[in-house]
């Protein structure tokens, strides 16, 4: 079980890791290539540690913390995994695949909603060992909702300003194309962190 909690804080840290780097990228714009690179070694990294949790630490047939299921714990670990992803598809959209460097005045802000939201997700997972005793939940899933709530009006502000920008000069329908996607893959990011506290949440009153 030790070795478990372990692998799990692990990759709440990759978790945060991936938010803060991403928060850097937009920062340092000009340097979203070096960015998107370290991006892509946290990745690497939780994608180790997905790997080494799967097949080394649940067996199946094994005990688990809290009586939880295989599935319940697996579905955590992968969309923790699935974060990470998000923001490594966010970073080579911006540093390796379009080159992006006009950046929204909004987007510094939404960085800092991911920053916010990736650490309490990393607040859960490396607090894990203790999920049975967790009692600010209903509160972090508060803070949370709050942030993807607010990074989805700063989406929609954003697309909707660069669709009329396009609308009304053709040339900059690739620019908005490629923010764009850049954005969706921030929204899924938010939305996994959403979807992680509804899950402790729920496995809170289930079985603790």
């Amino acid at each position: 079980k030790e070795e478990l909690f372990l692998g799990i804080e692990n990759m709440g840290n990759h978790i945060a890791d991936a938010g803060s780097v991403f928060a850097m990228l937009i920062q340092n714009i000009e340097q979203a290539e070096l960015h998107a690179k370290h991006m892509h070694d946290i990745e690497h990294r939780a994608d180790n540690v997905l790997k080494y949790i799967f097949t080394s630490l649940l067996p199946a047939g094994s005990q688990l913390p809290f009586n939880l299921e295989h599935t319940e714990i697996a579905t955590i670990i992968r969309s923790g995994d699935s974060i990470i992803d998000a923001l490594r598809q966010a970073s080579n959209k911006i540093g390796l695949i379009y080159k992006l460097t006009d950046k929204d005045p909004e987007l510094e802000e939404a960085a800092q909603l991911l920053v916010e939201a990736t650490k309490y997700i990393r607040d859960l997972f490396v607090n894990f060992k203790r999920f049975d005793r967790q009692r600010n939940l209903p509160q972090i899933r508060e803070s949370i909702h709050r942030i993807e709530s607010r990074a989805d009006e700063l989406k929609d502000a954003i697309v909707r300003r660069r669709y009329m920008q396009a609308h009304q000069n053709s040339t900059y329908v690739p620019l908005f194309i490629a923010w764009k996607e850049v954005y969706d893959s921030l929204e899924n990011a938010t939305d996994i962190c959403e979807d992680i506290i509804d899950l402790f949440c729920d496995f809170h009153r289930q079985y603790s």
